[in-house]
């Protein structure tokens, strides 16, 4: 929500420089695991992450390589559906 968008930058950056356990595994639940995480609030706690010396937490790691997955599944699909619109428009081409 737009009205608590400060607010919760803030306690983003809160809990981020605390870079205990606690506070990684409770931004990542927060944030990465909502129903519709909001992209610049996922930004932001990523930016806390590589600035810490410790690795991230498991959650953290869980929920990038998810999204390393279905990056990797999107781009496919995207060049399935492609080589089908190349195909279709050399057809009708022909025609």
């Amino acid at each position: 929500m737009a009205k608590y968008r400060l607010a919760t930058e803030n306690m983003i950056d809160a809990y981020g420089v605390l870079g205990t356990e606690l506070s990684e595994k409770l931004l990542a639940e927060k944030i990465f695991l909502s129903p519709r995480p909001n992209h610049d609030n996922v930004k932001r706690v990523l930016t806390h992450i590589v600035s810490n010396d410790k690795p991230p937490h498991e959650v953290t790691i869980t929920y990038c390589m998810s999204i390393s997955s279905l990056m990797h599944i999107l781009s496919r699909q995207i060049r399935i559906y492609s080589c089908i619109v190349n195909t279709i428009r050399k057809r009708s081409n022909q025609g």
